[in-house]
């Protein structure tokens, strides 16, 4: 027996599942603006695709998916190919230590882990591979997300914060959601 997601209202959206609408409040919580399921693509072979989350500023979209489900999907590859548009796969709850991100570029997969840290300057988002926070490298920003543009040169030996104060905020307020009412303030 497969248990059903609960449709959810959240911030204007009907959401699929609370797990949707929980991702929503933490990109909400960071103030990166999002548009959910804004269009769907013909993807040919690979079928047709609605992805979850469009991120207009960054031009990024974003699936996502309960834990327990393969990292791998062939319409996200198939999607970054087309775009040439980054595909963030989120696997998991918004809090932290309980989801992973795998990351499709121009058709290739990364599935090495990823997870968002804050910058240090302008407290904008970024993906950074988690393997690479220990040495203090710069070398693991693979997308910014929301972090001014000319914060490239100021991270030179910087790296950002990968648990930052601002991005725990988030995911306590994802976490503290209550949806009971059919939707949430």
């Amino acid at each position: 027996m497969e248990i059903k997601p609960i449709e959810t209202i959240y911030n204007g959206y009907r959401f699929r599942s609370r797990l949707e609408a929980r991702w929503a409040v933490f990109f909400d919580a960071l103030g990166i603006k999002y548009e959910y399921e804004n269009e769907g693509y013909d993807l040919g072979e690979a079928g047709w695709y609605l992805p979850d989350f469009w991120l207009p500023k960054e031009e990024v979209f974003i699936e996502i998916r309960p834990s327990d489900k393969y990292i791998y999907d062939a319409k996200c590859e198939a999607l970054s190919l087309m775009t040439s548009k980054y595909v963030l796969y989120i696997a998991g709850s918004p809090y932290l230590h309980e989801y992973q991100i795998c990351l499709y570029e121009n058709g290739k997969v990364d599935i090495e882990p990823f997870e968002f840290a804050d910058c240090r300057r302008c407290r904008g988002l970024w993906l950074s591979r988690i393997e690479n926070h220990n040495y203090g490298s710069s070398d693991g920003m693979i997308i910014r997300l929301g972090c001014d543009s000319d914060c490239t040169a100021y991270h030179a030996g910087r790296y950002p914060l990968p648990n930052g104060e601002r991005i725990c905020n988030a995911y306590k307020k994802s976490r503290g959601a209550r949806f009971e009412h059919r939707e949430c303030e």
